[in-house]
């Protein structure tokens, strides 16, 4: 699962939709990509049918997810590890690495595709861009889920470019309209619907798309917790552009992939962080909670139990003992050494974000 995993797992008919909807290639190795796709849509939509034959009036009748609580921030700011620390919470559940791939059909196919999985994965299996775990029961993005079961994702642009810029700054406004919104709702609040099927617990999302789909998100889940999580520019930045980078070049099914770059990193990150700053302050502070990665990585009991208090939520011994855990095993990090002329550039851009969030005082980095 190299290449084209993006994609993996979708129906026959959302891959002729998506594919029908955007220049097709033959060439190498765009053409064997989607072979590799095709023939998993088959088994896709096969173990779709049957878990709709199964499951479709479960699925319907069940109530949507009141109050999930959704990680928002922008990429490599450290959210996958706080969605790995409150999934240690018994009263928890999160989307996972198997669900999001197979969203049409995890409820019946978990048994037969688990271990396929598992043998095109590898011994131990990591992102391709640093060394968090991947196994099938791993906390994962829900934005895969939805780019599966809807399509609308800007992560369609990243696999079918079709502009000269990065693919990300090809949006002036994230949030779904009209049928879009519609088809965007029924795919997430479906999914979610799926999951407490089959757990019965809060879901907790993560998904850097979603900081830029606050009211959106907000229309789905009236109760929905938010908690922002942020990091220093100077780590966030390199990360992001090396990250983009990897995935695009992974998952690209036609010519004319942009790359990310210092210039276009900044520009996402300040439209989001100004997005996210602009509208929490339609939100009650008992809704929306913000973590800074590094106290987080220093205490991360501390910075949890500070979240559970102003959200409502309950905090126990056993969910702490978990977390010290959890923080004992932490896995190493990527390095990024960024020039003098690229810190002042991201200095000079983001200025207002540093100030604000208290980074422009470090002396040393």
């Amino acid at each position: 699962m190299k290449f084209a995993y993006l994609l993996f797992g979708l129906r026959l008919k959302m891959l002729f939709r998506i594919t029908g909807s955007h220049k097709f290639s033959f060439r190498f190795p765009f053409f064997f990509r989607f072979l590799f796709l095709f023939q998993n849509s088959c088994w896709s939509s096969f173990f779709s049918t049957l878990e709709k034959l199964y499951y479709k009036k479960k699925i319907t009748s069940a109530p949507i997810p009141q109050d999930p609580i959704i990680i928002i921030g922008h990429w490599r700011t450290g959210s996958t590890y706080l969605h790995q620390l409150l999934n240690l919470d018994t009263n928890n559940t999160v989307p996972t690495n198997f669900q999001v791939h197979l969203p049409d059909s995890f409820l019946i196919s978990d048994k037969y595709y688990k271990p396929v999985m598992k043998l095109l994965m590898g011994k131990n299996p990591k992102r391709p861009f640093d060394n968090v775990s991947i196994y099938a029961e791993e906390p994962q993005e829900d934005e895969f889920a939805i780019l599966k079961m809807c399509g609308h994702s800007p992560l369609i642009k990243l696999i079918y470019p079709g502009s000269p810029d990065f693919y990300l700054l090809s949006y002036d406004n994230y949030e779904p309209e009209g049928k879009d919104f519609e088809e965007w709702q029924k795919a997430i609040t479906e999914f979610c619907k799926k999951i407490s099927i089959a757990t019965s617990k809060r879901i907790v999302l993560k998904n850097p798309f979603h900081s830029f789909r606050i009211n959106s998100v907000r229309k789905v889940f009236p109760k929905a917790k938010f908690i922002h999580i942020y990091r220093h520019p100077y780590n966030v930045i390199p990360s992001t552009i090396n990250m983009w980078n990897i995935v695009g070049k992974q998952n690209v099914m036609q010519p004319g992939f942009v790359p990310a770059t210092i210039e276009s990193a900044v520009e996402i990150y300040d439209r989001m962080m100004r997005y996210i700053q602009s509208h929490k302050k339609d939100i009650s502070e008992k809704f929306f909670h913000e973590i800074k990665y590094e106290d987080l990585e220093k205490d991360p009991v501390k910075e949890i139990r500070k979240a559970y208090q102003n959200l409502g939520l309950t905090f126990n011994y056993e969910f702490e003992e978990e977390i010290l855990k959890f923080h004992q095993n932490k896995f190493s990090k990527n390095k990024f050494n960024l020039s003098e002329e690229e810190k002042e550039y991201i200095s000079d851009k983001l200025k207002y974000h540093m100030e604000y969030y208290g980074y422009s005082q470090l002396k040393e980095f």
